[in-house]
């Protein structure tokens, strides 16, 4: 290696040359950018902004049911079972329908 280096020094080799290979030029494709926090919590809060109406349509559509199940004579027990709760948690939350008489409107 040193006679390389001494050879070079004293000019009796002739100089490398040195070709850098130049990356080829790259397609850069168009692609969407990732959706920022504050867009994906709007479509999240809008999400349960729905999720919300639904539960409540469904909660009137029960509650609607029990009255109607209720003035057929269907027993607080069974209206229980079929909601998978005690006979005593639905008489308490749907035990107004009793005395009301009529459906919702």
């Amino acid at each position: 290696m040193a006679a390389v280096e001494e050879a070079s020094a004293r000019g009796l080799l002739a100089p490398r040359s040195v070709t850098v290979p130049t990356p080829a030029p790259t397609e850069r494709k168009a692609v969407a950018s990732p959706p920022t926090t504050e867009r994906r919590s709007d479509r999240r809060l809008a999400h349960l902004v729905e999720l919300r109406a639904e539960r409540d349509s469904v909660a009137r559509a029960i509650e609607d049911e029990v009255g109607r199940l209720r003035r057929s004579g269907v027993a607080w027990p069974q209206i229980g079972a079929a909601l998978g709760v005690s006979r005593q948690a639905v008489r308490q939350k749907y035990g107004v329908l009793d005395h009301v008489g009529a459906e919702r409107p």
